[in-house]
């Protein structure tokens, strides 16, 4: 349990950091580096990593300004609540995450047994 909290707070450091210096895209990049380099629960860690990364920049963000107004505009033109926009983009992130970290690891998983063969 210890182990598997630490490696959502390194997943959600990584993917925050690379979301902020490059793009969303750095999200499946960098968990799915980090599912090449965990041979256990690399989809749990990187899917709550990848929600709590993008929730911590959110937050950062609402410290510099109204993040709230703007969700709610956005979540206008999509007929939803501003506070169901944050979700969906938290969401994003984790799905993001944590399908990217499956791939990986079965591609991993798949290239060791090959190895074996």
């Amino acid at each position: 349990m210890r182990r598997t909290a630490t490696g959502v707070l390194i997943v959600a450091l990584a993917t925050a950091v690379s979301t902020a210096l490059v793009a969303w895209w750095a999200v499946p990049i960098a968990t799915g580096g980090w599912a090449f380099l965990r041979r256990s629960r690399p989809a749990v860690e990187a899917t709550l990593g990848a929600g709590l990364g993008w929730a911590g920049l959110l937050a950062l963000t609402a410290l510099r300004g109204d993040i709230g107004l703007a969700a709610g505009r956005l979540g206008g033109v999509f007929g939803l609540p501003g506070a169901a926009m944050i979700g969906l983009t938290v969401g994003f992130a984790a799905m993001l995450g944590g399908s990217a970290a499956l791939l990986v690891d079965d591609l991993a998983r798949h290239a060791r047994m090959s190895r074996h063969r």
